[in-house]
């Protein structure tokens, strides 16, 4: 495997399908997992879902194996869009990257107890940005901070 031939990587395994992936996950918990799109069952987008579920500090690389467009299971990069802002992984990220930002702190000194309520808001507010915001200048965290 290409991965293997440097020193930087060291390669724990391979799945067949999406609840493969998951489970070897768990089990050898890598730094970085690099998905295929295209998998079959549970696909790469289900599956990382999942997998970061169990494993919240994996990184994810999504890949297509696909060789034509006709293939892809999206449309286009705004479909893909769509689909992954409506994962709740995904949410918790961006509002956890926004108060990140407001608090001028890197993303492993936020406290849950910080981040939950935050993306309680962003999720009852149908994903509105400006819900989400109005939510971060209120909390505890943002009026706390030192500055």
């Amino acid at each position: 495997m290409i991965l293997e031939r440097g020193s930087e990587f060291i390669v724990v395994g391979e799945a067949e399908n999406g609840a493969d992936a998951v489970q070897l996950c768990k089990k050898s918990l890598p730094d970085i997992v690099l998905m295929d799109i295209g998998l079959p069952g549970m696909n790469g987008i289900e599956a990382t879902t999942e997998l970061l579920r169990h494993c919240p500090g994996v990184k994810v690389i999504i890949l297509s194996m696909f060789d034509d467009e006709n293939s892809v299971p999206f449309a286009d990069a705004v479909e893909l869009g769509h689909v992954l802002a409506e994962e709740p992984t995904a949410q918790a990220c961006f509002a956890k990257q926004w108060l990140r930002y407001a608090l001028g702190v890197d993303a492993a000194s936020i406290d849950a107890t910080a981040l939950e309520p935050l993306v309680s808001a962003f999720e009852a507010s149908h994903l509105n940005m400006r819900e989400l915001l109005v939510a971060l200048v209120k909390s505890d965290a943002f009026r706390r901070r030192s500055r």
